[in-house]
């Protein structure tokens, strides 16, 4: 078993390089509990313009790690750390889909996000606001973002609607990346594809 990453002092923490703070954060994300973690390690939220990002939390380690790596190349994020305790998620996220401020949606596609019935409501949420939207798969497995789905309906892990809709939101035409490809890849492939829209 992992030994946990110990907590530093804030203080501490903002002596530090940039980059040497993600890298300690990120060692606490990978060794941690997500709700044994206190908000300051966290990727931070922006709320001026920004990509809303679609997870599950039972993948909150690749997640955070790689919103960090975006962060560091410029990409603001905005995500569920910034709704309140005891907010209900429809009322409070629908307010960071629809504004102009949200340029576009990541979704960080597994088998634990396409077998989450939270997450098909956020995507439901953006298709209705018609929000332009990017896939970063991320899977052990060698395979498509089509094959994915494709296996967790043979393994019965899905409905036949879930599937259907699933196939129909992510058409082979959906550019999607890898969670491995390079940062820099990444971020430039999403200021190209998840354009400005007309106010």
């Amino acid at each position: 078993m992992m030994e946990k990453a110990t907590f530093i002092e804030i203080k501490e923490l903002e002596t530090r390089s940039p980059k040497e703070q993600v890298q300690i954060k990120k060692n606490i994300i990978r060794s941690n509990d997500l709700y044994s973690i206190p908000t300051i390690y966290l990727p931070d939220i922006i709320t001026n313009e920004y990509y809303f990002v679609s997870y599950s939390h039972k993948d909150y380690v690749d997640v955070y790690c790689d919103i960090f790596d975006l962060q560091m190349e410029g990409l603001p994020i905005w995500y569920d750390r910034g709704i309140p305790v005891g907010k209900n998620w429809k009322e409070v996220a629908t307010r960071f889909i629809a504004p102009y401020a949200c340029k576009g949606t990541l979704f960080y596609v597994s088998e634990n996000s396409l077998t989450s019935d939270a997450v098909m409501e956020e995507i439901k949420s953006v298709k209705g606001y018609n929000k332009p939207f990017m896939a970063i798969l991320i899977s052990k497995e060698k395979e498509s973002l089509r094959e994915l789905i494709e296996r967790i309906y043979k393994e019965n892990k899905i409905s036949e609607k879930k599937y259907k809709f699933l196939l129909n939101i992510f058409k082979d035409e959906i550019i999607y990346l890898d969670i491995g490809t390079p940062t820099s890849t990444k971020v430039e492939k999403i200021k190209n594809s998840l354009p400005d829209q007309p106010h």
